[in-house]
């Protein structure tokens, strides 16, 4: 993400500016989830929905990126790379008390719930029939989290606590 009224380039990954005037500034995390649109139709009537697909001509049943996600190719190259998943896994990935733990979605999808540790708390990721991810701690303290390829969290975070192990 790039600001051209301050010239700051925002990295998505570390949640802040690495350069221009708002150099090392933080974002806040705002909630998202990945939903079919059936889960969506279940959710209820007060979800926006970004665009009509009947409204424009966008092949929405397919990806832009052709094979992206399943190639093991990257667009660009990074410092490190971690293979202990396939670098393009989907991770839910939250802070908490510093620390970044993520869940694979695609084990999360199939187990629905799942806990791994970090430091003294147990934290877990759980998926709801309606497809809504929580991740929260055993104090029932629930995290912001966001989205990301294993490729580019490993990438960035080398204190990592990843589930499964």
């Amino acid at each position: 993400m790039y600001d051209t009224s301050t010239e700051s380039l925002w990295s998505q990954i570390e949640g802040k500016a690495v350069v221009g005037d708002y150099n090392n500034q933080k974002l806040a995390i705002v909630q998202s989830q990945l939903l079919t649109y059936g889960d969506v139709k279940t959710i209820g009537n007060d979800i926006k929905i970004l665009s009509n697909p009947k409204q424009f001509s966008r092949p929405y049943g397919q990806t832009p990126y052709g094979t992206y996600e399943e190639d093991t190719e990257l667009f660009f190259p990074v410092n490190s790379s971690d293979d202990r998943f396939h670098a393009k896994d989907i991770f839910v990935v939250a802070t908490v008390d510093g620390v970044s733990v993520g869940f694979n979605r695609l084990q999360l999808v199939e187990e629905k719930t799942a806990t791994l540790t970090s430091g003294d708390k147990a934290i877990t990721a759980t998926l709801a029939e309606n497809g809504i991810v929580t991740i929260s701690d055993d104090s029932g303290t629930e995290y912001p989290f966001y989205h990301a390829m294993w490729f580019s969290w490993a990438n960035h975070h080398e204190d990592l606590v990843v589930w499964p192990e």
